[in-house]
C-alpha cells in the first residue's frame, strides 16, 4: 500500500487534437519521401510495429538508401587500400 503526505498527486492528461495527429502523420510521411534514411524501417513500425530494422535484409531488393550506403563503403575501402599502397611503394623507395 503507498501512503501520501498530504493530497494525492496530480495527474497530467495531454491533450492530443486531430491537428496534432495530422501533424505527425505528415512529419512521417515527409521523413519516408525524403529518402534521407532506411525507408523500410519506416514501413515496418508502422506496418508491423517492427522497430529492429537497421538496413535492407538478406533476399531483399535493396532500397535506394542502402546502394547508397553500400556504395560509399566501397568507395571508402578503395580509397584506403589505394593509401595503403602508395605508403607501401613510398616506403620501399
Amino acid at each position: 500500500m503507498i501512503s501520501f503526505l498530504g493530497p494525492e498527486p496530480s495527474r497530467n492528461h495531454a491533450i492530443i487534437t486531430e491537428q496534432d495527429q495530422a501533424r505527425a502523420k505528415r512529419l512521417k510521411v515527409d521523413q519516408f519521401i525524403s529518402g534521407m534514411s532506411y525507408q523500410r524501417v519506416h514501413l515496418d513500425h508502422e506496418l508491423d510495429d517492427r522497430t529492429d530494422r537497421i538496413r535492407c535484409e538478406e533476399g531483399e531488393e535493396v532500397c535506394d538508401v542502402c546502394a547508397e550506403d553500400d556504395r560509399m563503403a566501397e568507395h571508402t575501402a578503395a580509397l584506403q587500400q589505394e593509401y595503403v599502397a602508395e605508403r607501401e611503394r613510398e616506403a620501399r623507395r
